[in-house]
């Protein structure tokens, strides 16, 4: 398996993320009860879960089956990365691991917890004109 992916299967790896935390249970609620009534009545949600099992179709094995394991022990399994630190367990990611590219979006692992790390590109910054 490579070391990183970008572009596409990076997007859609965050994606996925997105649609499995919109099926959380909210505080107080129990989550088969949530579960078994809202697939029937929300169809935002039905929506999701139809959306959800495409791009896992979508995404190669390996990097899918990573999702999951690592989906399963943390919860969050793709966090951001802000000043070369996993905001999933703030350790300080080394400058070998991040992404060649830096026009797209990519991913590589934490080394101390083994989450998937989101590189999102930088954008340039503007110069303040409020002088």
């Amino acid at each position: 398996m490579n070391r990183s992916i970008a572009g596409r299967t990076a997007r859609q790896l965050a994606e996925l993320q997105d649609h499995d935390l919109k099926m959380i249970p909210r505080p107080g609620e129990n989550a088969a009860e949530q579960t078994s009534a809202t697939r029937a009545d929300d169809p935002a949600l039905f929506e999701s879960l139809q959306v959800r099992a495409g791009l896992l179709r979508e995404i190669p094995e390996p990097w899918r089956a990573l999702y999951e394991r690592v989906s399963a022990r943390y919860g969050r399994a793709v966090v951001p990365v802000r000043d070369h630190t996993c905001l999933g367990c703030y350790a300080r990611v080394p400058a070998a691991r991040t992404p060649r590219s830096h026009d797209m979006p990519a991913i590589t692992r934490c080394e101390a917890c083994g989450r998937l790390l989101l590189w999102v590109p930088s954008t340039p910054s503007r110069p303040d004109r409020t002088r």
